[in-house]
């Protein structure tokens, strides 16, 4: 684990504590998906790993849908598919990101063509000082026919915020139901703003949940 560059730092925490008026546990919640989400991208197969869901719809597309603390991805390869133990080895892979997932803590089933890993400890590097754990979920189905395409995805409180390339499932047109419009992710942002400025934070029961109704945010289904 790098502490030359740690992953985030309180100052990246506090920015996603006002820009999405949220607690800070659930702030580190959506910093660890997306320390995750940069790990998959940058070594597991991409055809393997195909982003889709929540995560895909906030940070591609800018949709208001998001989901705090979890991730979903579709087994786009036609002639295999994954199981439990090539997911786990595909997201254990030596990096130097700045964060520590302990992928066997993890609850892992596979059932029906779903292949999911709950309460995955993720320890993030926000100083030297070490790591800070929190929880993550982690889902991959198999068999999914789609189409895919290569997409950017937006980090969430990282110290690095350059923007990557991930795998993802296609929505098609620009018209697409799903796929916010340019003049639709402007007026959120700007409800998102001015919400997150003038309300008062509050804990909520769901500070650790994977669900979570953000200002000018909807919780995915």
């Amino acid at each position: 684990m790098s502490r030359e560059q740690p992953l985030t730092s309180p100052e990246a925490i506090d920015d996603v504590v006002e820009r999405y008026a949220v607690t800070e546990a659930q702030a580190h919640l959506l910093v660890a998906k997306t320390a995750v989400a940069k790990l998959v991208a940058t070594v597991a197969d991409d055809e393997m790993f195909v982003l889709k869901g929540g995560t895909l719809l906030h940070h591609v597309h800018g949709s208001p849908r998001v989901s705090l603390a979890d991730i979903d991805y579709a087994d786009g390869r036609k002639k295999v598919s994954a199981d439990v133990a090539a997911v786990k080895d595909a997201i254990r892979a030596e990096h130097d990101l700045g964060f520590q997932m302990d992928v066997d803590a993890g609850a892992w089933n596979q059932k029906g063509g779903l292949i999911s890993g709950e309460e995955i400890p993720v320890f993030l590097t926000i100083d030297a000082s070490g790591g800070h754990p929190v929880n993550i979920s982690v889902a991959v189905r198999q068999g999914e026919v789609i189409d895919m395409e290569v997409v950017e995805f937006h980090p969430v409180g990282l110290v690095d915020r350059t923007v990557f390339r991930v795998q993802a499932v296609s929505l098609g047109a620009d018209d697409h139901p799903l796929r916010p419009s340019a003049r639709g992710r402007q007026q959120r942002a700007q409800r998102g703003a001015r919400t997150a400025a003038a309300s008062t934070r509050r804990d909520s029961p769901l500070a650790t949940g994977f669900i979570r109704v953000l200002p000018g945010l909807q919780s995915i289904t």
